[in-house]
């Protein structure tokens, strides 16, 4: 507060406009209004001496953008005037400072109350506690609005949280802010749905399903779940009888009941997944029950011998509670026969069209617990609650529900596999060789994938591929040489011509070359034994000329490991030999018999023939069929285990004889070509020179000419020893 002493000028402004007072000495209070051009209000208010009532004189005169008030003061009041000025500019007043000063206020309610219209917040939170509604939805925390999460400390019912948890364990009671129960079902105990009977139904399907664990004391026959009103009618039973360890799911109305069983030692204390589903189909009732998802057991029998749904019972039945004797968790009843065939069990069942009832039984307190389907209840009699603490160790790894190769758990080496967290076997990229199989770490990083099968050697997990051959061999592509080079690639030099127009062992040679062997000769081929299968096709076939027609035998091609032990055995019989000159193709496994193919005829003419025979298994039988000259002579047909597990391939004798005792070729034989194919169905002409292809086993042309050795043709490059007796021949069929 001021006293006013001398003239001053207070310009007060105003939304939209200005007020000046001018405040000066005068003989009376006066007021002039000076006149302008636009309308102005002026206000004049004046205190009445000693009646504290206020006068109030409106003029309205035109005035530019202002209101100009003069206020007068007796130079008697001067030392008793007071000019009382608000800082506010939109309450301003001119406050006397005794009953006969003059005063000049100006209202301004309507703005004081906008400003507190605009100035005015209510805090939501504001002394309320921690999880209180704040609106939309949203919890207070912390003294601010926000909207409720799991794993904030706070269970926000309304937000669908049963229990509050703060970390991503599965299997400790609560998961995702919902409690994880299960129920205590000890003997005599029992829970009970009376309201269910009627959802129920003997026609169509339907299926019964829990996890279940049945502990050491339970009831001789524990009851897993029933719908059964005693004597011999059940609308459903599924139990377990403990001390016989069988699993059953019965159907009864008039016995003799409709039951699948299983024997399994149900009440082993570890939790299971048990589900007996029913198909009605006409007039026949299809039972099917399943262990852990697989399908152990079925029946069938008439519908009617499905009895009249009644209440539901877990742990007993209507007419007693005999009692699980264990825990029991995710009961599900369905109208569907949900499960045909094996399948994987969900931890946690859920509902579709088809479900009838779905007790998660998570409740964790109460005697009542509730279906989510149609709030159909359980009225629990003996029993308790525990947690819900994992059905096996695949429920609690951070793997459930993970396909096999995600990453899991805090090592990058970790990934899932069948719902656990497992170390890895490989590492993205990574390449190695098992035996000749070239292979790469798979997708999921369990194992690894097949990339190719290498050639015997030729397995390069440095450069992640097959190679071709080894450094330094010698091979031929038609009568080109080829030589491999130190990556274990072919590099090929210029076609054969002119004198040496035919490659022999990657050497120009000339054209003709074959293998003379007499009696007691051979040439032997120990590597291919394990090139050879006594599976699938396969077909022998060789160039040969005979030359003693009197002998007891002349042994072409074999591979056999005992007197009664043939892989296969091509040999021609001279007139010597028992039954008669012929041509034979034979397999021979000891007591499971032999199987021969053969043709009365003089093989051992003097003359180079072309001979084929070839081996088709179909199922269980095996096929021989022998070809000369492109013609087939003879068929025999046997079981496919007459074929007797393969041993090294012999040109001219056994490959049980010592060397000594061989009983050789005695002739010329040209073009050795094995194949895993039946090449040769019908009439063909053959081939004077073999060539490689897709199904060539080995290929031996026999053009080397020269030293004790002959190689095979194809990518294997198998190596034949030829004996002492053997020689190089330019005699070609």
């Amino acid at each position: 507060m001021r006293r006013a002493a001398s003239l001053g000028l207070i310009v007060l402004a105003t939304a939209g406009c200005s007020e000046e007072f001018s405040v000066g000495s005068g003989d009376d209070s006066s007021v002039d209004d000076t006149a302008a051009d636009v309308p102005d209000t002026r206000v004049d208010t004046s205190s009445d001496t000693g009646s504290g009532t206020e006068d109030t004189k409106t003029d309205a005169t035109p005035e530019v953008d202002s209101t100009l008030v003069d206020v007068g003061v007796d130079s008697a009041e001067t030392a008793d005037a007071l000019l009382d000025v608000a800082a506010d500019v939109t309450d301003s007043t001119i406050a006397p400072d005794s009953a006969t000063a003059d005063t000049t206020t100006v209202d301004t309610t309507t703005a004081d109350t906008m400003e507190a219209a605009t100035d005015t917040y209510v805090d939501p939170c504001l002394g309320k506690v921690d999880g209180a509604a704040c609106g939309g939805g949203s919890i207070c925390k912390g003294g601010a609005c926000v909207a409720p999460v799991c794993g904030d400390s706070l269970i926000t019912p309304s937000a669908g949280e049963e229990c509050e948890d703060g970390n991503s364990a599965l299997c400790d009671g609560c998961e995702a802010c919902a409690r994880r129960k299960v129920l205590v079902v000890p003997a005599a105990a029992s829970a009970r749905s009376d309201g269910l009977a009627a959802s129920l139904s003997s026609t169509g399907g339907a299926c019964y399903e829990a996890w279940a664990r049945i502990d050491a004391g339970a009831p001789a026959d524990a009851i897993y779940l029933s719908s059964t009103s005693g004597g011999s009618n059940s609308h459903f039973i599924v139990r377990c009888s403990t001390a016989a360890k069988v699993l059953s799911f019965a159907v009864e109305n008039g016995s003799p009941p409709i039951e699948a069983k299983y024997s399994v030692n149900c009440g082993d204390g570890v939790f299971h997944h048990v589900a007996a589903c029913r198909q009605v189909t006409g007039s026949t009732a299809d039972l099917r029950l399943f262990w852990d998802g697989t399908l152990v057991a079925s029946a069938t029998g008439a519908a009617t011998k499905i009895g009249t749904p009644t209440s539901v019972v877990i742990g007993g039945v209507t007419y007693g509670a005999e009692g699980l004797g264990g825990r029991i968790d995710e009961v599900r009843i369905s109208k569907i026969q949900r499960y045909t065939a094996n399948f994987v069990p969900s931890r946690r069942h859920s509902v579709d069209a088809d479900t009838v009832a779905l007790f998660h039984l998570d409740e964790g307190t109460g005697t009542v617990a509730k279906d989510v389907v149609a709030a159909q209840t359980l009225t629990l009699v003996g029993t308790s609650w525990a947690d819900d603490t994992g059905y096996r160790a695949a429920d609690c790894s951070d793997c459930v529900g993970k396909a096999d190769g995600t990453s899991c758990g805090a090592s990058t080496s970790k990934v899932c596999s069948a719902g656990l967290c497992v170390t890895a076997a490989c590492s993205t990229g990574d390449h190695r060789c098992s035996s000749d199989k070239l292979e790469k770490c798979s997708s999921t990083r369990l194992g690894f994938d097949l990339v190719s099968t290498c050639a015997p050697g030729l397995c390069d997990v440095v450069g992640r591929e097959c190679d071709e051959c080894l450094t330094g061999a010698k091979g031929c592509v038609g009568d080109t040489p080829r030589t491999c080079d130190a990556t274990g690639h072919w590099v090929s030099a210029a076609t054969c011509s002119g004198t040496t127009p035919t490659c022999v062992a990657g050497l120009c040679a000339p054209l003709c070359r074959s293998v003379t062997a007499p009696a007691n000769a051979f040439v032997k081929v120990p590597s291919l034994a394990s090139a050879l299968s006594a599976t699938g096709d396969a077909c022998y076939e060789v160039w040969a000329k005979l030359t003693n027609p009197g002998a007891d035998a002349n042994y072409i091609l074999s591979s056999v490991a005992g007197p009664s032990t043939s892989h296969f055995n091509l040999l021609c019989f001279g007139s010597a030999a028992a039954g008669g000159a012929r041509l034979s193709f034979s397999v021979d496994n000891g007591a499971a018999g032999f199987i021969a193919a053969e043709k009365a005829m003089t093989c051992a003419d003097g003359v180079f023939h072309h001979i084929a025979a070839c081996r088709s298994i179909a199922g269980s039988t095996a096929t021989l069929s022998l070809f000369v000259d492109g013609t087939q002579v003879a068929t025999a047909s046997g079981a496919a285990t007459r074929i007797a597990a393969p041993t090294t391939v012999m040109i001219g004798g056994y490959a049980y004889e010592v060397d000594a005792s061989q009983p050789g070729l005695t002739g010329t034989i040209d073009e050795v070509r094995i194949s895993n194919t039946l090449r040769y169905t019908a009439a063909f002409t053959p081939a004077k020179r073999f060539t490689v292809d897709a199904s060539t086993v080995a290929l031996f042309h026999l053009d080397e000419g020269t030293g004790t050795t002959a190689v095979d043709s194809t990518a294997t490059a198998h190596v034949a020893t030829l004996s002492s007796k053997t020689s190089w021949s330019s005699t070609c069929p």
